[in-house]
């Protein structure tokens, strides 16, 4: 069986309740939440001392944090994606790892359509309840698109970072940059 490794944690909820987790994320959540409840078990914790909801969020942060980076997307360094695949223009966003630890998003200043960036140039402003944060253009292109219903909606950046959280479409001007980016077995493998 793959394993995955991942950070330990314990602690207690408000009511005092248990939370206990080996450090070892298993192939799946399911199994990753049993084998936490069996370390717990194994423990010698009473099973109305353990908290299942705060086993639960923590495998769920872990595995989303570590498992949602789509293999059809391509990964810069500094959590944008790319989506190439459409004819035309690259949709451009901020990873799932990213808005995770942006947290709640509440504004997004977005470029006007047809300028130009350059690979690594600033584009766009991302606030949230944590900081500000710029997002930097993982490839070079004109914006030729932008989801304005992110002015009204912005925290669809957290909902659907891969779907409706998308920010631009830029039509590439060198697509040999593509290849600089990191696929989503290889971003993964650097987030871990």
């Amino acid at each position: 069986m793959r394993k995955l490794r991942i950070g330990a944690g314990s602690g207690n909820d408000r009511r005092g309740r248990q939370f206990f987790a080996s450090g070892v994320a298993l192939e799946n959540q399911e199994a990753t939440r049993f084998h936490y409840l069996r370390v717990a078990k194994k423990a010698g914790v009473p099973e109305n001392r353990i908290c299942h909801g705060a086993i639960i969020r923590f495998v769920n942060s872990v595995f989303r944090q570590t498992m949602n980076a789509p293999d059809h997307l391509l990964f810069s360094e500094s959590h944008e994606w790319v989506d190439a695949t459409m004819p035309g223009a690259a949709s451009v966003g901020i990873s799932d790892h990213a808005q995770e630890e942006l947290t709640d998003v509440v504004y997004l200043e977005l470029p006007a359509i047809g300028r130009v960036v350059a690979k690594g140039e600033a584009f766009a402003v991302i606030e949230s309840v944590k900081a500000a944060n710029d997002i930097y253009a993982p490839v070079s292109g004109e914006i030729v698109e932008v989801n304005s219903a992110l002015a009204e909606s912005p925290e669809a950046i957290n909902d659907a970072p891969y779907g409706a959280g998308w920010m631009v479409k830029i039509k590439l001007s060198n697509p040999a940059e593509l290849d600089a980016l990191m696929t989503g077995t290889a971003y993964r493998e650097h987030l871990s």
